[in-house]
């Protein structure tokens, strides 16, 4: 996924206001919205059109990339501080295997694949 431009951007917005609405939230924090689009679509290169991830693929049988992105706006609403964290450890450019392990090892909620495979990106 290449730099979005401004329509791209308002397109990614609008899609992650239709995952909220089928969870059934109306309105979120700004900052938690802005976070979501930052994590997930640009640093995790995710595209919410079309559930389609560079970082969350080769999830196996038991998992789809649309649930595992899905899971993780999820977790990013139920628990604010873990997409705030999140962004802080991109934004630092932490690439350490093992930082990653341990940040993502105490959310019992992402599947261990799930995990793996963001591991594996974020410190390629």
């Amino acid at each position: 996924m290449q730099t979005l431009s401004k329509g791209e951007i308002n397109l990614q917005h609008d899609e992650l206001k239709k995952i909220l609405q089928s969870f059934g939230i109306v309105k979120i924090d700004q900052a938690i919205n802005n976070a979501i689009i930052e994590v997930i679509v640009h640093h995790l290169k995710t595209d919410l059109v079309t559930f389609e991830s560079e970082s969350i693929s080769d999830l196996g049988q038991h998992q789809t990339q649309a649930g595992a992105i899905r899971g993780l706006i999820f977790l990013a609403i139920e628990e604010p501080e873990f997409i705030f964290r999140f962004h802080s450890m991109l934004t630092l450019k932490i690439q350490h295997a093992e930082h990653w392990l341990k940040f993502l090892d105490h959310k019992q909620k992402l599947p261990s694949i799930i995990k793996f495979r963001l591991v594996q990106y974020l410190s390629a």
